[in-house]
């Protein structure tokens, strides 16, 4: 997975994280592969006489779809639970998708949702969707979830004639 080093102090040599290689290191964001945090145990104490805290930066663990609840014609609610892990920082909402058998995922919300629970309007009657969700904190956006389940959304009612 990729993530993203913050670098708090300046350094211009290359190092080894455990797993994690870090290149060409500066006061900026680096690229590398890792999951958690890392402190680099200076092996080079002859260039360096401290260690240096890197926070990995990988957006928050994936939200799970509790269930899809009062499907109607045009519409329904989403329920999700939070992630099992925040990635170092508190979530602060969520983005939603949504799509039907075949087609490619759609965005239902651009700005991030703050509660555990979203209405999807704008559905077609009689069509078949599933929708996932992703958790969103200072860091990035975190992978979306597995698939819900598939719903069908119900066929429009008609009103009553006039007698």
């Amino acid at each position: 997975m990729q993530c993203e080093i913050r670098i708090l102090l300046e350094i211009y040599c290359c190092y080894f994280v455990r797993t994690a290689y870090v290149q060409s290191v500066s006061n900026s964001l680096v690229s590398c592969r890792c999951h958690c945090l890392y402190k680099i145990l200076s092996n080079l104490q002859d260039k360096v006489d401290f260690s240096y805290l890197f926070a990995a930066v990988t957006g928050s663990g994936r939200p799970s779809i509790l269930g899809v609840h009062d499907v109607l014609s045009s519409g329904c609610t989403v329920i999700y639970l939070p992630p099992d892990n925040d990635g170092g920082a508190a979530v602060t909402g969520y983005l939603l998708e949504r799509r039907s058998p075949g087609l490619e995922w759609i965005r239902l919300n651009d700005t991030p949702v703050t509660g555990l629970k979203h209405v999807a309007d704008n559905l077609a009657p009689l069509t078949e969707y599933q929708f996932r969700v992703a958790a969103v904190n200072k860091f990035g956006i975190s992978s979306f979830s597995d698939a819900s389940e598939m719903i069908t959304t119900k066929a429009p009612s008609v009103p009553d004639e006039p007698r």
